[in-house]
C-alpha cells in the first residue's frame, strides 16, 4: 500500500470487492444484504461467504483474490481518475437505477448528477454506422429534448451515441455517458474530448473498475444501465441486429417506455426501428412525441437529497405557470392561453426565469423550469 491516504468508511471495500472477478454485482448486493457494512463482507471467512449465498467455488476464489487487493489502493485509483464512487448503499445512488431488476452495485462517476439527471431523463441509442438521415434526426431530437429540460443518456460510441451527446451539449443541455470500460479508459479513444465535455456539464458513468479495458461482453451489460438511468429509451436509427435493440429490450423489461424513429422501409439502418414500432414501440417523429409519451406527472421519484421548495408564486405567475410544460411553447401562445397582456407576460417570464420556474429555450419558446412550475 502507498503511504498516502488511509480511507475511512466502507466505500473502499465496495471498490475492492468490485475488482474481485469471482463476484459480480448480484453477488455484491447479496453480501450487502447479509452484512450491511461492507468491511465485514470484505473480511468474511469462506464459510460466512457461503452462508451469504456465494457458491463454494466462488467463495474460495474470493478469499484467494482479496489477498492481492489493497482497498486503499483501489480508492486511490478512483481518485487518480478524477472520479468518485457511488455505492448501492449510498443515498446518492440514482433512484431510477435502483429500481431495475439487476442494478449495478457501484458506480464510478466523473462529473455529477443534478435533480434533472435523476428525474427527467431519456436514453438515445442507435447504430454506430450512422447515415446522414440518422445523424440529422438524432441531432434534432437530442437538441430539442435537451432544450426542453431532459438529460440525454447514451453510451459515447461512434454514430448515434456521439451525435446525441454532441447535440445535447450544443443545445446547452445536460447529458450522461455510460461506459463499457473503466472510468479511466475512454472507448473509442477518439471520443476522449467529447467525454471531457460531457463530464464538465453532466456525468460520465461506469460500473467497471478503473483499468477495465473494452471487451465485447461489457457493452450489453453497460446497456442495462443506459436504459436503467432513463425514463424512456429512444432508438433513432438501428438495424435489426444492433446493440441499441438490446438496450430497448432492457428498457422494456425494466418497465420503461420504448420509442423508435420510423425510417425508410428499404433501409437496413431503419429496419430495427421499424420492427420496434411494429412490435409496439411508440413512434417518435419529433420531440413532442417523446415528451407526450413520458408522463412525468404520473411518477413520484424519491430523490436522494433534499430539494429546496419552489419560491412562492403570485396569482399572475401561476396563470403563466399553468400553461408551461416540458413541451416548448411560444410566448404568443402563452399570452393567448393565460389571457394576460403581451407586455405583462414578457415581464412575468423574465421574473419566472430568475426564480427557476421557466426556461427560455430559444426562438421565443419556453418550457417549465428546473422547479416544477405547476406547484404552488
Amino acid at each position: 500500500m502507498s503511504e498516502s491516504t488511509n480511507y475511512a468508511g466502507d466505500e473502499k471495500y465496495w471498490s475492492a470487492l468490485a475488482t474481485v472477478t469471482a463476484i459480480g454485482p448480484a453477488a455484491m448486493l447479496r453480501l450487502y444484504d447479509r452484512f450491511e457494512d461492507m468491511s465485514l463482507a470484505w473480511s468474511a471467512s469462506r464459510s460466512e461467504l457461503i452462508e451469504a449465498g456465494i457458491t463454494r467455488d466462488r467463495a474460495a476464489r474470493v478469499v484467494e483474490e482479496r489477498r492481492r487487493i489493497d482497498p486503499d489502493l483501489e480508492m486511490e485509483r478512483v481518485e487518480s481518475a478524477n472520479a468518485r464512487l457511488i455505492t448501492f448503499g449510498s443515498a446518492a445512488f440514482p433512484p431510477l437505477l435502483r429500481e431495475i431488476p439487476s442494478p449495478p452495485a457501484v458506480l464510478y462517476v466523473q462529473g455529477g448528477f443534478t435533480e434533472q439527471d435523476l428525474t427527467r431523463t431519456i436514453a438515445m441509442v442507435g447504430t454506430r454506422r450512422i447515415s446522414p438521415y440518422g445523424r440529422q434526426i438524432t441531432s434534432l431530437l437530442a437538441a430539442d429534448l435537451a432544450a426542453a429540460g431532459l438529460t440525454v443518456i447514451s453510451g459515447l460510441a461512434f454514430g448515434v451515441d456521439g451525435a446525441a451527446h454532441r447535440a445535447a451539449l450544443d443545445a446547452g443541455g445536460r447529458t450522461v455517458a455510460v461506459l463499457g470500460t473503466g472510468i479511466d479508459i475512454v472507448y473509442p479513444a477518439k471520443h476522449r474530448g467529447l467525454a471531457e465535455e460531457v463530464a464538465k456539464s453532466g456525468a460520465v458513468v461506469t460500473e467497471f473498475p478503473p483499468g477495465t479495458k473494452p471487451a465485447g461482453e461489457n457493452f450489453p451489460q453497460r446497456n442495462r444501465i443506459i436504459s436503467g438511468l432513463s425514463m424512456a429509451t429512444l432508438v433513432t436509427e438501428a438495424p435489426v441486429k444492433s446493440g441499441a435493440l438490446i438496450t430497448a429490450s432492457f428498457a422494456n423489461h425494466q418497465g420503461r417506455d420504448v420509442l423508435a424513429v420510423p425510417g425508410d422501409v428499404f433501409s437496413v439502418n431503419s429496419a430495427g426501428c421499424n420492427a420496434l414500432i411494429r412490435d409496439g414501440a411508440v413512434m417518435a417523429r419529433n420531440a413532442d412525441d417523446a415528451l407526450e409519451t413520458i408522463n412525468f406527472a404520473a411518477r413520484t421519484i424519491q430523490l436522494p437529497f433534499e430539494v429546496e421548495p419552489p419560491p412562492p408564486m403570485r396569482e399572475d405567475e401561476r396563470q403563466v405557470a399553468q400553461v408551461l410544460s416540458l413541451k416548448p411553447i411560444h410566448r404568443d401562445e402563452i399570452t393567448r392561453s393565460c389571457g394576460l397582456p403581451a407586455s405583462k407576460v414578457a415581464a412575468l417570464l423574465t421574473i419566472m426565469e430568475m426564480k427557476g420556474l421557466a426556461k427560455d429555450v430559444g426562438g421565443g419558446h419556453y418550457v417549465q423550469g428546473r422547479i416544477h412550475s405547476n406547484r404552488a
